[in-house]
């Protein structure tokens, strides 16, 4: 590592789709603009399921009909069973068992995602006739005992099959997968949602974390322990955000032991991911990623592999980091009377056989000390230039001071509203009610 000078020269990939493919940033197929609202919402989610998750949701919801004995005196029920029920039948009598067709699964599908969006106290309010609550759209679809009765049977997975979870000594994703029960249905909907949205070239890397308190308690909720977050167990995913809040792939991070990996679990994980997204839509992409996955070696290899241009927050104990005292400059900080906006750089050139990948380190003062790795960024200078000045509250003084911001932080700040608005769209479809089996 040397002292960053204007003489570094990043390597950055031009965006470039793969020979002999015609897609472009976006929906590979346009939504009907003059159809009712259903038949938009329906259009939309068959883009991102398609025929063959459908048939499989079919499929495991039919064996699940046969296995409970739904529509039979013999029914599971956790349920007592009173001499009236709540339907107004009687003892000796069962509701009839629900036609788990492609077409009723689409329309349990809709409703959900209707009453994420449309949040009311209770179930049973979507279907009331009363002028200040109801859905009118909900009601047209189904009954409440026909909704009801199909999410007490749908199901994606065999539940009598006895699915194996993968080796808890290997990382994910050729380890132990919590999720292997789901996994099926996973990967088709993840290769439909690849080949029916094309991204644009900026993406984001980072995880989302559902608290296991929000109410989801079915077989397919994976209950993990972060290290960054320890008061928080959670379902975590890591995906790639664009930054239109669109998430384009995703992975469950769900090894549930510390285990030996040349480069980490993120790694693999990361890898992973970004081959799917390349091997469809190829090269050029731009990742911002935090410091949980940022690592040299992730950076060199995303260039040298992939051809994709990366940076990102990076803690300062990644193996390659520069520590101490570099090129007569100490990167453990900036200075000792350092004000907000000063910056340092290092840079150095990885060599992997023939091919050279430029590095660039720059330690930034903000609130605290930040650190950033890139392959596409040159050292700050703010004198020619380069960054952006942004107000920050000094507590001292009790005003606004203009602060210098590197071209890295600016990047970086731009891409995490991508994920900043996909975590708001979750937590606006969200249901607290339980569902059984998805």
């Amino acid at each position: 590592w040397k002292v960053g000078t204007g003489s570094h020269t990043p390597v950055i990939h031009p965006r470039k789709f793969p020979a002999g493919s015609d897609a472009k940033p976006g929906f590979q197929a346009p939504l009907p603009t003059d159809a009712s609202r259903g038949a938009r919402l329906l259009h939309f989610q068959d883009m991102q399921w398609g025929a063959p998750a459908w048939k499989l949701l079919e499929k495991y919801s039919k064996k699940r009909v046969v296995d409970l004995k739904i529509g039979t005196k013999d029914a599971e029920t956790k349920k007592p069973k009173y001499s009236a029920r709540a339907d107004c039948s009687y003892k000796g009598t069962a509701r009839k068992a629900p036609k788990m067709t492609e077409a009723f699964i689409m329309k349990l599908l809709i409703i959900v995602s209707t009453m994420g969006i449309m949040r009311l106290p209770a179930r049973k309010y979507y279907w009331s006739h009363n002028i200040l609550v109801g859905s009118t759209f909900i009601r047209a679809i189904m009954s409440q005992n026909q909704f009801e009765q199909g999410m007490r049977c749908l199901a994606s997975f065999d539940p009598a099959k006895l699915v194996p979870r993968g080796d808890k000594k290997l990382p994910p994703p050729v380890g132990y997968d919590k999720m292997a029960k789901t996994r099926e249905l996973d990967d088709l909907i993840m290769q439909r949602t690849l080949s029916s949205y094309c991204p644009e070239a900026k993406l984001a890397n980072d995880e989302c974390s559902e608290d296991h308190t929000s109410g989801k308690n079915g077989e397919g909720a994976c209950i993990t322990f972060n290290k960054d977050k320890p008061l928080k167990w959670a379902t975590r995913v890591q995906s790639f955000n664009s930054l239109d809040g669109t998430r384009v792939v995703w992975q469950t991070m769900s090894c549930p032991l510390r285990v030996k990996s040349p480069h980490g679990a993120t790694y693999e994980s990361t890898m992973a991911l970004a081959g799917l997204v390349h091997g469809m839509y190829g090269e050029g992409f731009e990742i911002g990623e935090d410091s949980a996955y940022t690592s040299p070696v992730q950076l060199v290899d995303m260039h040298t592999k992939f051809k994709w241009n990366c940076y990102g927050t990076v803690s300062w104990n990644r193996h390659g980091i520069p520590q101490g005292e570099v090129d007569g400059a100490d990167t453990s900080e900036v200075s000792a009377t350092a004000v907000r906006g000063e910056c340092k750089s290092w840079t150095v050139v990885v060599k992997v056989g023939t091919l050279k990948v430029p590095l660039c380190f720059q330690l930034m003062m903000d609130n605290k000390l930040v650190r950033f790795l890139s392959t596409m960024h040159k050292p700050a200078n703010p004198s020619n230039g380069e960054g952006s000045m942004k107000p920050r509250w000094n507590k001292t003084t009790r005003e606004y001071m203009e602060v210098f911001i590197p071209p890295v932080k600016v990047a970086y700040d731009f891409g995490k509203v991508g994920c900043d608005l996909f975590d708001q769209f979750m937590a606006l479809i969200a249901t607290e009610f339980k569902t059984y089996h998805i």
